[in-house]
């Protein structure tokens, strides 16, 4: 089997975040996807600039210059319009946005937004330290009920991936 090309990473990605995106978000993501600097005035998202649109032919549009929780967050929306994430994990996050904690700065009312931040949530657990995922993963789940089976399908999902090679 062999390995498809990868793009190169835009050249306004941090150099620091470039191995995240590719050996690590494309791989979760089921293959790259489109990232392009946006031009002109951002959209207007809950009365701010918006930061990043992911669109639905999955194009990442970044205004500023991204960092990784904003590559994760937008890597979640493009799981979410790809159909990878199984039906029954969207729905039990679903039915635990209802009674999570929401930060100011994300409106949780919208199902994708919650699924991209949890999804970005999450990423933060997988990279944490081996001795502190436990806690991190328990602190999470508080925050954002149900984040535990994102973690676990990113795990698959990469323990899948590294099993083929």
């Amino acid at each position: 089997m062999t390995t498809p090309i990868q793009p190169d990473p835009p050249k306004f990605v941090p150099r620091k975040s470039i191995p995240f995106l590719t050996d690590t978000l494309f791989r979760v993501a089921g293959g790259p996807f489109s990232i392009v600097r946006g031009r002109g005035q951002p959209p207007q998202v809950g009365g701010r600039d918006a930061i990043a649109v992911t669109s639905p032919q999955q194009e990442v549009k970044f205004w500023t210059t991204p960092d990784d929780h904003s590559l994760a967050h937008e890597t979640g929306h493009v799981i979410d319009r790809r159909g990878l994430l199984p039906a029954e994990i969207t729905a039990a996050l679903l039915k635990g946005r209802d009674s999570s904690y929401r930060p100011n700065n994300y409106a949780y009312s919208d199902d994708d937004e919650y699924i991209a931040e949890t999804f970005a949530q999450a990423m933060k657990v997988v990279r944490s330290p081996a001795d502190q995922r436990d806690r991190d993963i328990q602190r999470a789940e508080k925050q954002f009920p149900g984040i535990t089976l994102w973690y676990n399908w990113i795990q698959q999902r990469l323990n899948l991936e590294t099993a083929a090679k």
